[in-house]
């Protein structure tokens, strides 16, 4: 039997992180608008995205997405652990960005 392996470079969530967010809390039986709004989830996407040094001299920024399922699940149980430690029913923008 022979097993093979596919490299496959993942691309980040980024306009998808919502939608994503929707399927993992439904496998809990929970609804995104349970649990947080829409500028919580815009604000996760902010702090899942870095600017990183340009070349000196260079006209733009760099912005890096970090936005990957793996970053996504971290951040968003630290998130969910802040909510809950202050007594927050709803995560909103200022507990992400806390967080």
């Amino acid at each position: 039997m022979y097993q093979r392996v596919e490299m496959v470079e993942l691309q980040p969530l980024d306009s998808d992180l919502q939608g994503y967010l929707k399927v993992r809390l439904a496998r809990a039986a929970k609804a995104l608008d349970e649990l947080m709004d829409q500028d919580a989830v815009d604000a996760v996407r902010q702090r899942l995205t870095v600017q990183t040094q340009g070349r000196p001299g260079a006209r733009a920024t760099p912005v890096v997405s970090q936005v990957y399922p793996m970053a996504v699940n971290n951040f968003m149980t630290m998130v969910l652990n802040s909510a809950a430690e202050l007594g927050v029913p709803r995560v909103t923008r200022d507990v992400v960005l806390a967080a």
